[in-house]
């Protein structure tokens, strides 16, 4: 319906302009125009104008379109009693993906934070329908954490998709100081920008799990890496993420000589996960995919890997 209107009023506004342009055009010929100049200018100024207006219309509608199609297909809300994470884990989860963003300079986080917090807004209410009772900002809530998680990825992505440039300004501090950052040059192409995200994320939780408060229970890089002692090292790894409640349970299993499979029960981001990937996002927040990746390349592996929702 809002397409067809606007094709009438695009036809409408063809007749009158046509009709100014006439009328400039017999004022050449040494007719009058009624005292009125420049009209043809004017009058195509406006139609381009009207254009532009109708193709911004046409956007909008079919981006309204596109978010309630999306959000009709979304999974339904995760009814599995869940953990508390624990809740510096979880503080690192978010931090580490903020905080990497940040270090590799292809956005101004000033921009980030504003369409992080009108995006959650934007979401918050719908996901409140189907999640009665979880409460806002309780980062060890594995409800809460599924959506906030979400949000941080879903506006990543879309900057990522579209970042600003190799050049921009980020303004800093209470003043809203002004500072011209240059991308890196080994982040100039965009498509390098999730990969690098995921691993730097990844590595900063193998890291924080290395610690001395996991030192008896972290996975250890072997002189030598085979399958059986690869297989040893994510169990141990995705179990310190187990002992932070990030998950009910999990299984690890070798497939192949060289493909192994590990099977999560209950992550506390197994609603976004699936959310992102409707969106066809270029980031998601698999961490548990970036923790065994990250523990692969120490072992100086190059990890390929997949993920699939079976139920």
């Amino acid at each position: 319906k809002m397409g067809l209107r606007g094709l009438h009023v695009l036809i409408l506004l063809i007749y009158f302009m046509l009709c100014e342009a006439f009328v400039h055009v017999d004022n050449l010929t040494g007719r009058s125009n009624g005292g009125h100049t420049n009209k043809l200018t004017y009058g195509w100024k406006a139609l381009e104008n009207s254009q532009h207006r109708l193709k911004a219309q046409e956007e909008d509608y079919f981006s309204w379109l596109s978010q309630k199609i999306e959000r009709k297909s979304r999974p339904k809300a995760i009814k599995l009693p869940r953990l508390r994470i624990d809740r510096d884990f979880a503080v690192l989860l978010m931090r580490s993906s903020y905080a990497v963003a940040d270090e590799m300079d292809f956005i101004p986080m000033d921009e980030f934070q504003k369409q992080f917090f009108l995006y959650r807004a934007d979401e918050y209410e719908l996901y409140l329908e189907e999640n009665r009772g979880v409460t806002q900002g309780d980062l060890a809530d594995p409800v809460y954490f599924d959506f906030i998680s979400f949000a941080q990825y879903a506006t990543l992505s879309r900057f990522m998709k579209n970042p600003p440039g190799q050049v921009f300004v980020e303004k800093r501090g209470a003043e809203g100081e002004d500072f011209v950052i240059q991308r890196p040059q080994e982040y100039a192409d965009n498509k390098v920008l999730p990969i690098v995200h995921a691993q730097l994320v990844g590595d900063r939780m193998l890291e924080y799990l290395s610690t001395e408060k996991y030192e008896k229970l972290a996975p250890k890089v072997p002189e030598k890496p085979s399958v059986e002692t690869l297989l040893s090292g994510i169990v141990q790894a995705v179990g310190l993420m187990k002992l932070n409640s990030f998950m009910l349970d999990f299984q690890v299993k070798p497939v192949s000589p060289k493909e192994i499979e590990v099977r999560l029960q209950g992550p506390a981001s197994l609603w976004s996960q699936q959310v992102l990937r409707g969106q066809q996002t270029v980031l998601t927040n698999d961490f548990e995919a970036k923790l065994i990746c990250a523990y692969l390349r120490k072992c100086g592996v190059k990890p390929v890997y997949r993920t699939s929702f079976p139920s």
